[in-house]
């Protein structure tokens, strides 16, 4: 695929046509890719980052671009992560959950908003967390009691709380226990209940909700 910033891990900025191996290392787990950047876990639960870096997107305590994987701090617990086009998150062992990058509409959830955040930090202090998934602006969250939080940019309702106000710390969505999943697109937001009842919320001018119909207004609620 396209490399401009070194996205593909390769060393260098040329694009490939055709899968190519990242390094000579065969014990990774996990890995996600955003615009023009990845992140991937290894098996010994490290953090691993490269492309552009603009935000602080890496999460390597700088804002400079790098070719190869590089490590993100010396944790050796991550669980899951999840990407977007400038901002990532993830979840450690322990249940806590930590973002970092473009926190320019409180989509780090720290409770601050700033151009960049260049290092994971963490979000609250719960460690209940269960899975985390974010979108272009805003991002989503479960915790091990089935509630579903969002925070972050809410200018079409994608936060789900009702309001169009940002968020710059998780925010509870409605009352309900019976979250399964939930995945973050770009100003919009899907989930799953255990029921299997699906719902969405935020931007639908283009029929994203998949529901026959297209939305003027962004919806503000599941």
């Amino acid at each position: 695929g396209i490399n401009r910033y070194g996205q593909l891990g390769l060393g260098s900025v040329r694009s490939s046509g055709s899968p190519r191996q990242v390094g000579s290392d065969n014990d990774w787990a996990l890995v996600v890719a955003g615009a023009n950047s990845s992140c991937a876990t290894k098996a010994n639960g490290t953090l691993w980052c490269w492309g552009r870096n603009q935000y602080g997107q890496l999460g390597i305590g700088s804002a400079t671009d790098t070719l190869v994987p590089t490590q993100v701090g010396v944790s050796t617990n991550w669980r899951t992560i999840t990407k977007a086009r400038n901002h990532a998150c993830g979840i450690r062992d322990d249940g806590t959950l930590w973002c970092w990058g473009d926190n320019a509409r409180g989509q780090a959830g720290i409770g601050m908003t700033s151009n960049r955040v260049v290092i994971p930090t963490q979000v609250g202090t719960a460690d209940t967390w269960s899975s985390v998934t974010v979108g272009s602006t805003q991002s989503c969250a479960l915790k091990i009691d089935g509630t579903l939080w969002c925070w972050g940019f809410n200018n079409q309702g994608q936060l789900g709380d009702g309001t169009f106000q940002n968020r710059s710390v998780p925010t509870q969505v409605g009352t309900s226990t019976d979250w399964l999943s939930v995945k973050a697109g770009f100003s919009f937001s899907c989930g799953l209940r255990t029921d299997g009842a699906r719902w969405c919320w935020g931007q639908n001018t283009h029929g994203q909700f998949g529901d026959g119909r297209a939305d003027s207004d962004g919806v503000s609620v599941p």
